[in-house]
């Protein structure tokens, strides 16, 4: 299958204007859900217990042994990462710990490690001050035992021996506590007995200035992603100027009385929505915001509908357009929610304006033989009582959206949130930065050559003059960041560029090198 794709502006950090080709891009690379990685990022984030005497903690070595350092004295071994951007109860689908070799001539077997995830709502960094603060922290249920590991021969590598068992059931028991949050800490304890020897934190920055090689979290998770209302014919209220007669261009939406006694059907359309045909939805709702918080009329009690398409229309001025639709056989019931104040109006929307539980409708839709992932999906509200939303006509930032959670194969590019930069010492006349984050595994290159707006982007990549691979990967936030230097360009000139990797080509973009000589220039910063 092969689409057309428009790729939008995209604002870039550093000093840049990046421009948008309209191209015809063949079905980009499959992905199963979002791979988030977390790195070791401090000293007080990896840490030996017990080589140097019972309960003694050292924070500042230059590697970590796993788990003996001398032969017969055996130590604890912790490793934290903090900043876990992940839900209280998201299901974690694989989650695993990626090392990298730092002594390739000290290998010890039999190699047997029992791997316990540390029992904390919020881990805290290890300190020497405090005596067997690894072996003494409280262990999660759930552990691992690692064993029967090739030897580490390569210094640096980090690859499959160097990657621990599936941690799933451990990460999940910690991010299923009661008292975990999004952004807090969690940390693994590493016990038994045999040698392998990583790169620590210390090491790392010892040998590339960078944490580069520091022990990584990776962890797959569902998506969630946010869809909202980006159209004006895509809200609509009827019935309230008579029967079918629809409003499309309101200021708001009145769910579902605008008046007494007259109750109204609203329609709710989200174009693009990226879910994979027969997805796992995990949980779905709708999301409004308030637009008139001295507006609300009860007893609320609202039925909500998926619309039985797998491809929408925008709604039009034809009579009865959004209550002669089709409804799905699932519906959810909205009632008893408190009222919409005046101090929520012009703000996001919390949980007051959000519908319950829609997972059934959405399942039913992704479910249809004719759904596919980028297609429209609708939803239909009657009912009776009032609270009046934001619509896209209102205010377009604060317009309805679907937010859903789910397990698919999604088919979107592999490198994705492409940035270009200068950085400090960089030549902007001669030179360029792409920055991308890369969410599939797979080798990754930049192709690039002169971009002539007549002949357009290519999507073989033979075509490209030029390639560079990375130079340097870094996990950041989540992100598997990496980095390509583009050297030697001519000053004040075109480039076009995609990122590509073994399964599938990204975006065309373009950018325009800085001129030699002094003369106005824009940029975008």
């Amino acid at each position: 299958m092969r689409q057309t794709t428009c790729v939008s502006l995209r604002q870039l950090a550093v000093r840049l204007l990046l421009l948008s080709l309209c191209v015809v891009l063949a079905t980009p690379l499959a992905y199963a859900n979002q791979t988030l990685r977390y790195q070791v990022a401090e000293a007080t984030d990896d840490a030996e217990e017990g080589d140097d005497g019972a309960g003694v903690v050292d924070i500042d070595s230059s590697d970590l042994e796993i788990t003996e350092d001398q032969e017969g004295t055996p130590q604890s071994v912790g490793v934290r990462f903090h900043g876990v951007d992940i839900p209280r109860g998201t299901p974690i689908l694989s989650a695993y710990l990626q090392f990298a070799t730092d002594e390739d001539d000290k290998n010890r077997d039999p190699f047997t490690v029992s791997i316990y995830g540390e029992a904390s709502d919020d881990a805290e960094s290890y300190s020497e001050e405090v005596p067997f603060d690894i072996s003494s922290r409280p262990r999660t249920a759930a552990s691992v035992t690692w064993s029967e590991i090739p030897a580490w021969a390569s210094e640096h590598e980090a690859g499959p021996s160097q990657r621990t068992p599936e941690l799933t059931a451990i990460v999940q028991e910690i991010v299923d506590r009661e008292g975990w949050q999004a952004g807090n800490a969690l940390a693994f304890i590493f016990e038994g007995t045999g040698t392998r020897t990583a790169e620590s934190y210390e090491g790392s920055i010892e040998d590339l200035e960078v944490a580069d090689l520091a022990p990584q979290l990776v962890l797959v998770v569902p998506f969630t992603e946010v869809y909202r209302v980006s159209a004006s014919d895509d809200d609509a209220e009827e019935g309230d100027d008579g029967a079918g007669v629809l409003d499309i261009d309101s200021s708001d939406l009145e769910i579902t009385e605008d008046h007494p006694g007259t109750p109204q059907t609203i329609g709710i359309r989200l174009a693009d929505v990226g879910i994979p045909a027969g997805a796992q939805i995990l949980s779905a709702h709708l999301q409004f915001a308030v637009d008139e918080g001295d507006k609300n009329a009860d007893p609320f009690d609202v039925t909500v509908w998926g619309e039985a398409s797998g491809s929408p229309a925008a709604y039009s001025a034809a009579p009865f357009n959004i209550s002669d639709r089709t409804k799905t056989a699932s519906s959810v019931s909205w009632q008893g929610i408190p009222v919409w104040t005046l101090e929520e109006e012009g703000l996001q929307g919390g949980e007051n304006q959000r519908t319950p539980d829609l997972s059934a409708i959405v399942q039913e839709i992704v479910n249809r033989p004719d759904w596919e992932e980028g297609g429209a999906m609708a939803f239909i509200l009657q009912g009776t009582g009032q609270r009046t939303a934001e619509s896209f006509d209102g205010d377009s930032l604060l317009a309805p959206a679907l937010v859903v959670s789910f397990i698919g194969e999604k088919t979107t590019p592999s490198g994705h949130r492409v940035r270009l930069t200068w950085g400090s010492g960089d030549d902007p006349a001669t030179e360029m930065n792409v920055i991308w984050d890369q969410v599939s595994d797979g080798t990754a290159h930049v192709h690039y050559d002169l971009y002539d707006p007549a002949a357009g982007c290519p999507r073989d990549l033979s075509a490209f003059a030029f390639s560079q691979d990375p130079s340097r990967v870094t996990p950041y936030r989540g992100m598997n960041n990496h980095f390509v230097e583009l050297t030697g360009l001519t000053p004040d000139t075109a480039y076009r560029f995609v990122v590509a990797d073994d399964n599938g080509v990204g975006d065309c973009m373009w950018f325009r090198t800085a001129p030699d000589q002094a003369q106005p220039f824009t940029f975008i910063s």
